[in-house]
């Protein structure tokens, strides 16, 4: 997986995804995020372009239900540490639904 901040730009990088060898795109997208708000600090705005819109669903949307369920299934690892990045984060986050192959 890897965080693009824009061409050129020293803070670009890619990092192993952790857990099962064959991890899925789902898991690589959310740590993603998740390193994007390690790398980005709490007082940075970030604008988080996703081809996922279910990952910001369960980033945004899914959270307090997921929490209920003490974050069982799938990705739930990266799931619950993202969002306790996200709720700590000091300025504002925007999600961004996109599509790679440069269509809207």
């Amino acid at each position: 997986a890897g965080i693009f901040f824009g061409s050129s730009s020293p803070r670009n990088f890619s990092f192993v995804v952790p857990g099962p060898e064959f991890g899925t795109a789902d898991r690589a997208r959310i740590f993603a995020v998740h390193n994007t708000f390690v790398n980005v600090g709490a007082d940075s705005h970030s604008g988080d372009f996703d081809t996922s819109k279910a990952i910001i669903h369960q980033i945004c949307y899914a959270a307090a239900r997921n929490v209920a369920l003490r974050w069982s299934g799938q990705n739930s690892d990266i799931f619950k540490d993202t969002v306790k990045l996200l709720s700590a984060r000091h300025t504002q986050t925007t999600f961004i639904p996109c599509r790679i192959d440069g269509k809207k």
